[in-house]
């Protein structure tokens, strides 16, 4: 059996305590952002935004706000309450790993909500009101009767097994409708727990995906594959994706689209 505890620990050079403490914290991982009404909302384009016409009176984008989804704080990790040097250590890591995720944003579009390096999660019950989100806003008199056009800022989507399973159809339209989607997680098992732990505050729950398989659109053969890592999900969920992939093919033929995947992939709750 091997051991559970190491009391020579502290008598390591304190360089090497540091790095077994930075080890133990791996990479932040992105979490879930559950969608909720009322986060879609008009925004005048300017001559430089993409869909600003010069030929056109209103020029108003309905974008999905993703600063107006709930609160989901940064992660805690258990490893500060150690002692002091551990809690330094914490301190320089989550700094470190948040001026990462900067220059990840950096290299993204900024009206995408992937450059958050966080995701929207749908759960099973929310695929209707998502869908019918932008065009009920069309009836509010700030843009009543106005020529407007939909900004979808989403370079990712996180969706339930059960939305694979049930209503995969609603999952193809969500994809061809939004246009900028490019890697759909799918969470399996049980519906994470979304409920509030203060005002508009949600519990955090990150992805687990390093080292899983993905299923993978290969633009030059001109169907999607799986690719290597490790397998998530039972036989039945992958015949589900591979159902979902041969529609999802479609659109992405048509469209040209050079990449996708669908990512089956675990989340665990932080605290």
């Amino acid at each position: 059996m091997p051991p559970t505890a190491f009391p020579q620990f502290p008598l390591l050079p304190p360089e090497v305590r540091r790095q077994v403490w930075s080890l133990a914290l791996g990479k932040l991982r992105p979490a879930l952002y559950p969608f909720r009404n009322g986060c879609w909302c008009p925004r005048q384009l300017g001559e430089g935004d993409a869909n600003y016409d010069a030929n056109t009176v209103h020029n108003i984008n309905i974008e999905l706000r993703h600063e107006l989804l709930d609160h989901v704080p940064q992660p805690a990790p258990s490893l500060r309450t150690v002692n002091c040097e551990a809690r330094a250590v914490v301190k320089d890591w989550l700094r470190a790993e948040l001026q990462s995720l900067q220059i990840r944003q950096s290299q993204l579009p900024p009206w995408t909500f992937s450059s958050t390096g966080n995701i929207m999660y749908l759960a099973s019950n929310q695929g209707y009101d998502y869908y019918v989100g932008p065009w009920d806003r069309l009836n509010e008199a700030d843009v009543e009767g106005q020529m407007v056009c939909f900004q979808y800022r989403l370079g990712a989507l996180a969706v339930s097994e059960e939305m694979v399973r049930e209503t995969p159809e609603d999952l193809v339209e969500f994809v061809d409708w939004m246009g900028h989607v490019r890697v759909l997680y799918v969470v399996v098992g049980e519906e994470p727990d979304l409920s509030t732990v203060g005002v508009r505050v949600r519990w955090r729950w990150e992805i687990d995906g390093d080292g899983r398989r993905s299923y993978v659109w290969d633009y030059d053969r001109g169907g999607f594959r799986w690719g290597d890592g490790e397998r998530t999900g039972g036989e039945e969920l992958w015949k589900k994706i591979e159902e979902l992939g041969e529609e999802i093919a479609k659109w992405c033929k048509s469209d040209g689209i050079q990449r996708f995947q669908i990512n089956p992939v675990y989340v665990v709750r932080c605290e």
